[in-house]
């Protein structure tokens, strides 16, 4: 209704232009600098009112253009939230760096590198998501302000034509291109021989490790390594066998190798993000489970022989019998802590190798070595149960690796904040400039500022 009541004035301002006009020439006074007015006056009303008329017109040949030259207006919204996400983002896990910093003393560093750059992920933030709501705005109310310039260069003696046309033209011109801003930028981005992450790849996660008939091992030490053997975290279990890694600390979002270390045992994986289940792009759970190992109780387990079948019965929390049956000579090791005493009764087929001591971090453990041939059935209880505690492990978070690759490197971080200064700031503006110039010109057509065109199409001449 409004923009009806918009369109109705601005006919109505057009017809009061060209009456002046007429008055203007009937006029008995020889004055050539009024008279000059008259025939301008008319033409400029016969334009604005051919404008008016053609304001259904002008929508659709918006909608129609659009549409040929693939305009898409939730390809660059998608682009748009991508982008903002991305420098979110980025400023989070600069947070975590910096947070890392000043939990190893490095605070000074912080305040020198960390703050400036969130400082101005901020401002391009601001920058970004305005530009992002105006181009929104002027989609929206398109129809609005086209009817709003018709009115305004309708007004008689050229008062506002100018500004009327520079609205009618800006809205045509950035309707059907501002869309077209993500190809844009693509197309004048050089190319980068490595994708820039954009983030640090932190994943939270819930970590699950188990034997190899699903109870829970506690208090297993996980170190994360990648293909080069460099050590990228290392967590401690808790008593039910599971790690909470928050996003503060994190696991690395690619293809690495988890050692999970138990006393003396070790076991080798290589992990991946096919081997998680996913609860969203941030956050997963892992379940481990160890394939030769039988918990007793804490710190109590048995190495079983490869590729050996066991059964196991359960009488307690603390005593079990196990059936295991070998396919050719081989060993299985009996651990528990030398602080508790464990009653062991093994069946025939089976040897005492040997037996030594072993001490991992502040624990210190018994090993039984047995030859196995052919199956034999044993049984273990503990007896006398001593408190002993989780091991004194020093875990290293990932972010702290991270901290150290990116520190000692200060172009890993910021050459992430000049490709976004580049995408999200440098291209627009440029884009947008563009956009400008073309309505510029347009607007000059539409007779703001060059009023040719409107006396060829009233005049033919």
């Amino acid at each position: 209704m409004i923009i009806n009541d918009v369109i109705v004035i601005a006919y109505y301002l057009s017809v009061l232009g060209y009456y002046l006009g007429v008055l203007i020439y009937m006029l008995p006074i020889p004055f050539y600098g009024l008279k000059k007015w008259a025939p301008q006056l008319m033409i400029d009303s016969i334009f604005s009112a051919i404008l008016i008329f053609s304001y259904t017109a002008i929508l659709y040949i918006i909608r129609y253009i659009s549409r040929i030259i693939g305009t898409d207006w939730n390809a660059f919204y998608l682009w748009s939230a991508k982008e903002i996400g991305a420098i979110a983002g980025t400023m989070a896990s600069l947070r975590l760096i910096g947070s890392a910093l000043a939990s190893m003393n490095l605070k000074f560093i912080s305040s020198s590198i960390i703050s400036p750059l969130i400082s101005s992920l901020t401002y391009l933030l601001i920058f970004f998501i305005t530009l992002t709501t105006l181009l929104t705005a002027l989609r929206i109310y398109a129809p609005t302000l086209i009817a709003i310039g018709l009115l305004l260069h309708s007004i008689p003696f050229r008062l506002s034509r100018s500004a009327g046309a520079m609205i009618i033209s800006t809205v045509i011109i950035f309707s059907i291109a501002a869309p077209l801003m993500p190809a844009f930028i693509e197309t004048i981005t050089p190319s980068i021989p490595q994708q820039i992450q954009y983030s640090l790849n932190l994943l939270s996660s819930k970590i699950t490790i188990k034997d190899i008939v699903g109870r829970p091992v506690p208090y297993a030490v996980i170190k994360i390594y990648n293909k080069g053997g460099e050590l990228l975290a290392r967590y401690l279990a808790g008593p039910n066998g599971e790690i909470y890694v928050s996003a503060d600390k994190g696991i690395p979002n690619g293809t690495v190798y988890w050692n999970i270390v138990y006393g003396p045992y070790n076991y080798t994986v290589l992990m991946n993000a096919s081997q998680y289940t996913w609860i969203n792009r941030t956050y997963c759970s892992a379940h481990i489970s160890l394939p030769d190992v039988v918990i007793v109780s804490e710190y109590v387990f048995i190495k079983l022989p490869t590729n050996s079948r066991v059964s196991i019965s359960y009488h307690n929390s603390s005593s079990l019998t196990v059936n295991i049956t070998g396919y050719e000579k081989s060993t299985f090791y009996i651990v528990y802590p030398s602080s508790i005493a464990v009653n062991i009764t093994v069946g025939s087929n089976t040897t005492l190798l040997a037996t030594y001591s072993y001490r991992w971090y502040n624990i210190s453990f018994i090993i039984r070595k047995y030859d196995l041939h052919g199956n034999t059935c044993l049984s273990i209880s503990t007896s006398k149960w001593i408190y002993t505690g989780p091991p004194n492990v020093a875990e290293y978070p990932f972010v702290n690796h991270i901290v150290k690759e990116k520190i000692s490197s200060p172009s890993m971080l910021i050459t992430p904040i000049t490709q976004f200064i580049y995408a999200v700031f440098i291209g627009p503006m440029v884009y947008v400039a563009v956009l400008l110039s073309s309505s510029y010109a347009l607007a000059r057509l539409l007779g703001g500022a060059e009023p040719r065109i409107a006396r060829l199409i009233v005049t033919g001449v």
